[in-house]
């Protein structure tokens, strides 16, 4: 009740202190476990109960942008939360679907119609593994003010944005000549053949190679693209290996 109260006031910063004490409760819980179990110190309360904490908890990480800590507490209630509670369902699967997008894990379109979530998130989920910045922006201010209210409009302009420009760069690099990795050198990208595909993919022509390589630095930075620029001859040269300096999203939000 409390947490959804804190939400209800937009006060999620007063949540770490029923935060704490639930903690404690379940640690003392685990000490007490009969014989050494293994055990969450969830156990002994009804499953409802337990799936409102995880949805909660979820919340509250994805907006401390502890994003995959946040996708496992909501995925676990979602996968608690009974067949039966279909509307408490479809609410826990709304930011899963989010933080699912910015780590790289798509909901199906069978699932986003089942959900009737398709409108929100269908062409969203497209735009963004296709790397169609200006897509996935367009349909972020779509839905703003939905968004705002389920406390995702933020976090899905800073990460899915991100995410959509390390989706381009990486079709790039599949589309370019060369691409397989048969040779022994570094994969590289070249910045300024980079820009075409960037001015179409945000309907922006004023994007230059300045910007290409300000975003190129950003993706690097933010771990998303293993790679280092070669300011000198305009190139990105990527890590060798499996994934072609492009390790899955999801791996860049572990906790």
């Amino acid at each position: 009740m409390s947490f959804r109260a804190y939400f209800k006031l937009n006060n999620t910063r007063l949540c770490e202190t029923v935060l704490g004490s639930v903690q404690n409760a379940l640690l003392m819980n685990r000490r007490n476990a009969p014989n050494g179990a293994e055990t969450s110190g969830e156990e002994g309360y009804p499953m409802a109960d337990r799936v409102t904490y995880r949805y909660y908890l979820g919340q509250i990480r994805l907006i401390q942008h502890q994003i995959e800590a946040g996708a496992e507490h909501l995925r676990w209630a979602f996968d608690h939360c009974t067949n039966a509670q279909l509307h408490n369902k479809r609410k826990i699967l709304i930011p899963l679907v989010a933080a699912y997008l910015v780590m790289g894990r798509y909901a199906s379109r069978s699932l986003l119609e089942e959900c009737q979530l398709t409108s929100e998130f269908g062409n969203m989920i497209r735009y963004h593994q296709l790397g169609y910045g200006a897509g996935v922006r367009r349909e972020i201010e779509r839905h703003c003010d939905w968004l705002r209210t389920k406390g995702l409009y933020m976090i899905l302009y800073e990460k899915a944005m991100l995410g959509a420009w390390r989706n381009l760069f990486r079709r790039c690099l599949q589309l370019a000549p060369g691409a397989s990795g048969s040779s022994n050198a570094p994969p590289t990208l070249c910045m300024n053949l980079l820009v075409g595909p960037a001015r179409l993919a945000w309907e922006d022509a004023s994007l230059g190679l300045d910007d290409i390589e300000c975003i190129a630095a950003n993706l690097v930075d933010q771990g998303l693209m293993k790679a280092y620029i070669l300011h000198s001859k305009g190139l990105i040269v990527l890590q060798k290996g499996p994934y072609f300096g492009f390790p899955p999203l999801a791996s860049t939000y572990l906790a």
